[in-house]
């Protein structure tokens, strides 16, 4: 996988030509695959960092499509977390990942505070068209998940469907998403949505 840290690249192995065309599955971190208290960020990676469900429903979406990592890491901005431990959560999770057999194809990192106004903080799009751009990804049959409003409009900003959770913030903020979306409790929730529609469409092109 590659670890796209406002960016810098950490290759993965994975290539363009095999992947046009493919939809993809753009995941929020904090929040939405790992626990979001600050203690979380500065300890080892585990799997017991990750939500229960998460990982049997990264197993399953790995089948509908290529999995990408988008996460807002503006504590670094703002000189509340350092740098290096933003990059050791983020390389900590593929590391876990990659042991369960879970593939991520990018984890893109935007390491600015809001007030920077760059161009890769969500829910501006950039990641998401660079990794179209890279990847051949078809957005429009795209998703994008997280626990934050601003998921959701990263996903409208994009062309993507969005997807709300209601782990980490999710709660705290369903009232504040304004863009119509699926909303689920969880990731494995999704997931199953996620994978049981794309089944019905494979049905569907065979018939």
């Amino acid at each position: 996988m590659a670890c796209v840290l406002c960016g810098d690249q950490i290759k993965t192995g994975s290539t363009m030509d095999d992947k046009r065309g493919r939809p993809a599955i753009f995941l929020d971190l904090n929040g939405t695959l790992i626990d979001d208290s600050n203690e979380s960020i500065t300890e080892p990676v585990t799997v017991k960092s990750f939500l229960p469900g998460v990982i049997y429903a990264l197993k399953r979406l790995q089948n509908a499509g290529l999995l990408f990592i988008i996460t807002n890491q503006s504590g670094v901005g703002l000189g509340l977390i350092s740098k290096e431990d933003a990059d050791r959560l983020v390389l900590g999770v593929n590391k876990v990942l990659e042991s369960m057999e879970i593939k991520i194809t990018e984890i893109f990192t935007c390491r600015h505070a809001r007030r920077d106004l760059c161009e890769c903080i969500k829910p501006k799009p950039y990641f998401l068209l660079k990794a179209q751009q890279k990847y051949g990804i078809d957005l429009s049959c795209s998703f994008v998940i997280g626990d934050h409003p601003h998921d959701i409009e990263l996903a409208c900003n994009a062309g993507c469907k969005g997807i709300y959770v209601l782990t980490g913030h999710g709660k705290k903020h369903r009232n504040e998403v304004k863009i119509p979306c699926l909303m689920f409790n969880d990731l494995q929730d999704a997931a199953e949505y996620i994978c049981k529609t794309d089944n019905q469409q494979v049905s569907v092109e065979r018939d």
